[in-house]
């Protein structure tokens, strides 16, 4: 039986199974510490210090990728810059906006002249 996980398994699987057991505990390849197997994928995703993950102004155009471990400096330092980049795109979408009010303006403009000439036709 495996020490680990609990599983039942041959004695001459036991060192194959210890490469693949879930419930041994492996260094994270990124930081060192000492995690089940099985839980490696979540801890690089989510946890890792040293996983290169995105700024969270990603949305705004930030293009930094950096470690997990320093994004709160990265967000202290830059917090300006990402102000600055959440307004640009604050105003572009006003711009979109305000173009889509304007071609929907003129559209109204032609079908309410359309409706008056229609009107017309009828009286």
């Amino acid at each position: 039986r495996c020490e680990h996980c609990f599983a039942y398994i041959r004695f001459w699987n036991n060192p194959k199974h210890l490469t693949e057991c879930p419930r041994v505990r492996v260094p994270c390849e990124l930081c060192s510490v000492e995690i089940y197997r099985e839980d490696i994928a979540e801890h690089i995703e989510k946890y890792c210090p040293e996983e290169m993950i995105e700024c969270p102004f990603v949305k705004y155009k930030c293009m930094t990728r950096i470690k997990r471990k320093d994004i709160d400096k990265h967000l202290e330092e830059n917090e300006t810059k990402h102000l600055g980049l959440k307004l640009t795109t604050m105003e572009d979408l006003i711009i979109k906006q305000s173009e889509k009010i304007d071609e929907q303006s003129v559209e109204i403009t032609k079908q309410c002249e359309k409706f008056n000439k229609q009107s017309e036709k009828i009286d």
